[in-house]
């Protein structure tokens, strides 16, 4: 059976994306706020975004750990993930998340994470959770999965791609009511789930979309 996909994405759930305003757009600086995964009744944490319509944009600095010249694999005991070249990647946080964005003085908002968390409820053979999440999840599942509406949701581009013996289940996710826009994938292992989210105002996203993509599909459990 599969396990109740809400219980499995904690790990993004203690994601935060916080784009603030340099200065006043035609919107007025108007703020728009959305739970975008697992809300703290559920988990004790949430991604919670705070979006200004703005003419320009900034987001909260991170300490940059590898600001590379070339694309560069971020290697942590747990996993891997590939950046594209001149991106920075942040210190891991307290809860184990890492945060990486591109350098260059870009201030647009883009960023990505990647996180695991620990599931005892998950149970059972990696062959076994292969075959349950060997196909694309449904939108109804997607939402459930990051406790979102349906109707405040569009969900495109859905796949499962076998990966090192194991399935990433994939897929772009828009945020209608924030106008952000993500790729996010996830990979169920026993007792283990890693995910991977890139995030960026809706306006932005094409110009990031095949980055994102290849960043989320780059995801490597050891």
């Amino acid at each position: 059976m599969r396990v109740h996909v809400h219980v499995v994405f904690i790990g993004l759930g203690l994601i935060f994306l916080v784009i603030g305003m340099l200065s006043g757009g035609r919107h007025g600086g108007r703020t728009a706020t959305v739970d975008f995964l697992p809300s703290p009744a559920h988990f004790g944490a949430t991604f919670h975004t705070e979006i200004h319509v703005p003419r320009r944009i900034r987001v909260l600095a991170l300490t940059t750990l590898a600001l590379s010249l070339t694309a560069f694999t971020l290697k942590d005991p747990e996993f891997e993930i590939e950046f594209p070249a001149g991106w920075e990647v942040g210190a891991k946080d307290k809860d184990g998340l890492i945060t990486a964005k591109p350098g260059g003085g870009t201030d647009d908002g883009a960023n990505c994470n990647v996180y695991f968390v620990d599931r005892a409820s998950i149970k059972g053979t990696q062959a076994a959770l292969n075959k349950e999440y060997g196909a694309p999840l449904s939108d109804a599942a997607w939402n459930d999965f990051l406790s979102t509406k349906a109707e405040d949701t569009r969900i495109t581009d859905r796949a499962a791609v076998p990966t090192g013996g194991k399935v990433l289940q994939i897929a772009t996710v828009e945020i209608i009511s924030s106008k952000a826009k993500a790729r996010i994938g996830f990979i169920v292992t026993p007792g283990r789930v890693f995910d991977a989210g890139c995030y960026v105002l809706e306006t932005s996203f094409e110009r990031y979309k095949a980055q994102f993509d290849k960043i989320v599909r780059s995801l490597k459990p050891k």
